[in-house]
Order: structure tokens, then C-alpha cells, then sequence
């Protein structure tokens, strides 16, 4: 008896090739993992265009298109091929969705122009711009399942705008070295996500300053907010902080 085949079926059989590259604002891999090659993607890996943006979609620990989603959003210059091996080991059962910037930079891409000597309103009309442009995919992507949101660098800075732009729909954020402008933080009395950041303390690129700012703002608001400081690391994101923030996202999903 013939039938449909699923979309995940279709991926399946239609298993991307990952390249993996380097960027200034990427998530950095301990040295170890550097000298390791490549691992091929796992099955169910597939891209697709959803609202104009491009999904990198994979289903770990037995996911399935009715599991919670988790949307990882990569940093300045990085790509989400190099975000499907790690993702792909995801202990819980989920759709991971890894969308990929607009603007190409480096080896990589963009999502919104950032540069030390802009305004804060700069960047706020910067980030909240992409932020507008990527929203649809995501809630086209989720429907009414869980949502839990996370990125680092551009990446953080996307999921805190996330969390407080569309706290309706979001279950939690997980920002990593990241920040929030002013003007899009949240405000006392509309509906914002809880929020757990992760942040190093010198980082020299994002502050730690700025991403507890932004932490006290989300709990002022009154929501969750909880900010776990990685003492003396830089703006990357260490094996530490990767076990960690799977901790927290796996204890917030449901059972």
C-alpha cells in the first residue's frame, strides 16, 4: 500500500553535507575538538525555507515533528552546520531547529550589523529589525509546541529579544554572552519568557556587565531570571557552559 512519505522521512533520505568554519563571534570548540574531523550529519539532518529564512532542522534522541523545539542560534560568522554534530547528541527528545543568518560574513553570516562605536538605539533598531524577520520562521516552525530559545553572541542577543518580544509563546530562553538594549527589554506588565543567561565574566566582546543588565531588566519585569557566571572566560562558549545550558534546557522540557 503506497503512502506520503513524511518530512522527516524526506530528510532522511535527503542527508545534508556539513561544512564546518571558523568566525569572529562564533561559539569556539575546545582545542581537542578542533583537531577532530568532521562528523558526518546524523540522519534526519535537512534545510528548508520557512517565511524566507533557512532552517537546518535534526531530530535528536528519537525527536519527532511533535516534540518541543528548541530554535540555536548561531553567532556572527558562524553557519548551523557546524551546530549539527554537537545538537544532533541532544539527550532529550526534540526538533532543533538552527536557522541561518541573513548577510554573509567571514566564512560565515550575520544577522544584523553590529559595530562598538553604534548607539544603543543603533543597535536595538539593528537587532529588532532581524529579530522581526526571523520571528515568523520560528513561529511557523513551532505551532503550539513547547518553544525554548537559545543562541550565542548575535545569537544571545536574539534570544533575549525573543523572550521579551513574544513572551506568549516562548516556554524559556537561554541567552549565551549575550545582551538586550534598552528600548527592547521587557516592561513590567505584558507577558515575557523566563530567562536562564550564561555568561563568561571577560568576555571582552559583550560584557558581562551588559548581559546581567539585561537579567535584572527580565526580573524587574517580574518573570524568572537567573544569570550563571563563568569565571575569567572570554566570549566563547566552553564545554562547561555547553553541558551546563543541556542541563537547564533538559530540566525545563516537559516529561
Amino acid at each position: 500500500m503506497n503512502r506520503t512519505l513524511t518530512r522527516r522521512e524526506l530528510f532522511t533520505f535527503g542527508t545534508a553535507v556539513v561544512a564546518f568554519g571558523a568566525g569572529c563571534d562564533r561559539a569556539t570548540p575546545p582545542a581537542a575538538e578542533k583537531r577532530e574531523a568532521p562528523a558526518p550529519p546524523p540522519r534526519g539532518v535537512g534545510t528548508r525555507v520557512v517565511a524566507g529564512v533557512e532552517l537546518r532542522e535534526l531530530f535528536p534522541s528519537g525527536g519527532t515533528e511533535a516534540s518541543p523545539v528548541i530554535v540555536a542560534i548561531h553567532g556572527r560568522g558562524d553557519h548551523p552546520s557546524s551546530w549539527v554534530e554537537r545538537w544532533s547528541r541532544f539527550p532529550r527528545a526534540a526538533q532543533v531547529v538552527l536557522p541561518r543568518a541573513f548577510t554573509p560574513f567571514g566564512d560565515g553570516f550575520s544577522w544584523f550589523e553590529l559595530a562598538r562605536e553604534m548607539s544603543d538605539e543603533q543597535v536595538a533598531a539593528s537587532l529588532g529589525a532581524a529579530e522581526a524577520k526571523l520571528w515568523p520562521a520560528i513561529a511557523m516552525t513551532s505551532g503550539t509546541r513547547p518553544l525554548f530559545v537559545t543562541g550565542f553572541s548575535q545569537g544571545g542577543m536574539l534570544s533575549f529579544a525573543i523572550a521579551a518580544r513574544h513572551g506568549e509563546r516562548v516556554t524559556k530562553a537561554f541567552p549565551v554572552a549575550g545582551r538586550c538594549p534598552a528600548s527592547l527589554l521587557p516592561t513590567s506588565g505584558g507577558k515575557v519568557a523566563p530567562v536562564v543567561a550564561l555568561h563568561g565574566t571577560s568576555d571582552p566582546v559583550i560584557a558581562f556587565a551588559k548581559g546581567q543588565a539585561a537579567v535584572d531588566a527580565f526580573r524587574k519585569a517580574g518573570t524568572e531570571a537567573t544569570m550563571i557566571p563563568y569565571p575569567d572566560v572570554p566570549h566563547t562558549m566552553t564545554g562547561d557552559m555547553h553541558a551546563r545550558l543541556w542541563q537547564e534546557l533538559a530540566s525545563a522540557m516537559p516529561s
